[in-house]
């Protein structure tokens, strides 16, 4: 039975890791969209962990901290022991491949992808003699700040998980843009209809310009309403990231945008997570 939007947000907030120095629990929660290169600073951080973990550029040959980990693009981190006889005794494998490590950069990834990402940062982060002027920092940075940072979700990204993770026979991979959903899924043609699990979706400009999930609703809506008090999950640059928020939902039949979340965003469609 899938879970709440609510619960599976709280998989983010935080996320269990099992660090070099023991558990930690990160929050990945920050609103972050968009391609990471064309940000000054999200573009190098991420080109500086690419370096390292490939062995390029100041991290040739090993150099700086690069001489305790093997990397592929496929298969992940293979770290090894650090002194003694058990140097070369690999002691830390995280399973990810390099498309799935950079999407956190992008604002996707599931709970269990952003714990992997995170397991490869902070060995980064611990063993990686960073030269601080390239990634603008003032001095290295906890596993916390650089997730605060650098990763994080958009509102496709968490729609996206949530759907992989709850809903897998619909095939919807959460690193992928989840454009056009209207075309797959069930639409909503009353609030009789509307379910936890449903989603909000605003389409245009080449593809979904907002997703938002709706968690729970009020009552018992006849066919015939036209309103009803809802909450809301979502990763929004308004509300400053992932979380839930109580709104008034309006359905407007004669109009293109038919949903709406009073005093805050209009919706082509609610749909089902199910298949039309």
């Amino acid at each position: 039975m899938a879970m709440q939007p609510s619960l599976f947000e709280s998989k983010y907030k935080p996320i269990t890791v099992h660090t070099l120095n023991g558990t930690e629990f990160i929050p990945v929660s920050t609103y972050l969209s968009g391609e990471p290169r064309h940000k000054k600073f999200n573009g190098a951080a991420l080109a500086d962990l690419r370096w390292f973990l490939t062995k390029r550029d100041r991290y040739k040959d090993g150099r700086n901290g690069a001489d305790r980990h093997t990397w592929d693009d496929k298969s992940g981190l293979l770290a090894f022991g650090l002194v003694g006889p058990d140097y070369f005794k690999p002691w830390l494998h995280v399973e990810i491949t390099w498309k799935e490590l950079q999407l956190g950069f992008y604002g996707k990834g599931t709970p269990d992808r952003m714990r992997r990402i995170l397991q490869v940062v902070d060995f980064y982060l611990k063993t990686a003699d960073i030269r601080l002027s390239r990634v603008y920092w003032n001095s290295v940075m906890e596993l916390k700040d650089y997730s605060h940072y650098y990763l994080g979700l958009d509102c496709n990204g968490f729609t996206g998980a949530f759907l992989e993770t709850q809903y897998p026979s619909l095939g919807i991979n959460g690193g992928d843009h989840i454009n056009y959903l209207d075309g797959k899924l069930k639409k909503r043609a009353n609030l009789a209809e509307v379910r936890p699990g449903d989603i909000l979706s605003r389409e245009g400009g080449g593809g979904t310009r907002h997703v938002a999930m709706i968690n729970s609703i009020s009552g018992m809506p006849g066919e015939d309403a036209t309103s009803a008090q809802v909450t809301v999950t979502h990763s929004s640059g308004t509300y400053h990231g992932l979380g839930t928020q109580k709104f008034t939902l309006k359905l407007h039949k004669n109009k293109t945008l038919q949903w709406q979340l009073v005093g805050y965003y209009w919706f082509n469609h609610c749909l089902a997570p199910e298949r039309k």
